[in-house]
């Protein structure tokens, strides 16, 4: 009988491992790459890659903004590529510090 029960409870927790994988599978799934246009850097920032992380830290919910942070462009301009979902997508948009944000296409196939 003992050993019913344990087998039992280990089949049930074989389940729910699988259930929480999948589920964190799903999570990147939703995640695109997309570019965020900022315009010009604000005056006494010293580092564009800690604004645009402090940036992205104020929209994600459950992740860490670095492992999120694709790339921070800071010669050419000022911005950042994400990971993001398109709730994420939203709150950045409505952010007065950045301009535009669209997706990115060379990433696509990379994810």
């Amino acid at each position: 009988m003992a050993k019913n029960g344990a087998v039992l409870l280990y089949c049930a927790l074989a389940v729910f491992m699988l259930d929480m994988s999948l589920l964190c599978k799903a999570t990147d799934e939703d995640r695109k790459v997309h570019i965020v246009y900022m315009g010009s850097l604000p005056d006494g920032q010293s580092s564009p890659v800690s604004h645009h992380l402090s940036i992205l830290q104020r929209v994600v919910q459950g992740s860490s903004p670095e492992s999120l942070l694709v790339r921070s462009y800071k010669r050419s301009f000022n911005g950042f590529a994400a990971k993001l979902t398109d709730k994420e997508r939203e709150k950045l948009a409505d952010m007065k510090e950045v301009v535009s944000i669209f997706p990115s296409r060379s990433f696509q196939l990379q994810i």
